[in-house]
């Protein structure tokens, strides 16, 4: 009888401690670990601008001249107010909403700051990570920041002293009503998801010190991980999903459950 007792109260804790550690970990706040495995997915379709040719997507990274063959591509209106100008030759709307940008970029006298945006072709590895997350790749572009005074091969300014907000142009085929955004930032081979910070289902704002390849992902509602690092809708996490720390914890209450059993009937026998 008492045998029976003691493996129903080991159930019993085991069982209250898989509903409980979920909620503990958004109470206290564990931090998370993120689930990684390698991915062979192959690069979905690029994004085509509105009423733009978009330039192929060669995966590789390599920069193109605006419109592909040396042409200029035409002004897309910025999805909001720009606190600089920008020129912006990608065929996506960027804005940047961030007063005082030059004084971030460590300037000298004389000189100006002009953020720079150019179309750019998916890299395997954004659309890897994009995959991983329950994604897909929608456009990437490359955001510098240039002074023109300087030298041509030293002018890019790749780091402000402090983030900056930029808004993007959602991609045009999937509405912002249906579906969540996200961006990847690709700099010098580094990979970063920067979380949508706004709730206007036609735009995306970031925000970001660094400057190089960011590419515009898109999934579902509910797929993406929260800021928080809360848990995807699926039972089972996804490549690249936010574990919860709670899980260990789950798995440290059963095994006490378990020690605490077999210690019992061990006494139980020498007796």
């Amino acid at each position: 009888m008492k045998k029976r007792v003691l493996l129903a109260l080991t159930m019993a804790m085991a069982t209250a401690a898989m509903f409980i550690s979920p909620a503990l970990s958004d109470m206290v706040g564990l931090p998370s670990m993120v689930v990684s495995a390698t991915s062979n997915n192959t690069t979905p379709p690029t994004q085509t601008p509105p009423s733009q040719n978009r330039p192929t997507a060669s995966g590789n990274n390599t920069q193109r001249p605006a419109g592909g063959s040396g042409a200029v591509v035409a002004p897309v209106p910025a999805p909001v107010a720009s606190t600089i100008a920008v020129d912006n030759q990608s065929g996506f709307g960027v804005a940047i909403t961030t007063q005082g940008v030059s004084g971030l970029a460590g300037l000298a006298a004389g000189e100006t700051l002009v953020p720079t945006i150019s179309p750019w072709g998916l890299s395997q590895a954004a659309v890897n990570r994009a995959m991983s997350l329950g994604g897909q790749a929608a456009y990437s572009i490359d955001i510098s920041m240039i002074v023109p005074q300087r030298n041509a091969n030293n002018n890019k300014v790749t780091q402000l002293s402090a983030p900056i907000n930029i808004v993007l142009q959602r991609p045009e085929a999937q509405d912002g009503n249906t579906y969540d955004f996200m961006v990847i930032r690709e700099h010098n081979g580094v990979l970063t998801n920067l979380s949508d910070l706004d709730s206007n289902p036609d735009t995306i704002t970031i925000s970001t010190d660094q400057f190089s390849v960011y590419t515009v992902i898109y999934a579902p509602k509910g797929v993406f991980p929260t800021a928080a690092g809360s848990r995807a809708k699926d039972s089972v996490p996804k490549t690249g999903d936010q574990l919860p720390a709670a899980v260990p914890v789950t798995v440290t209450v059963c095994l006490a459950a378990l020690a605490m059993t077999a210690v019992a009937l061990n006494k139980k026998k020498r007796a």
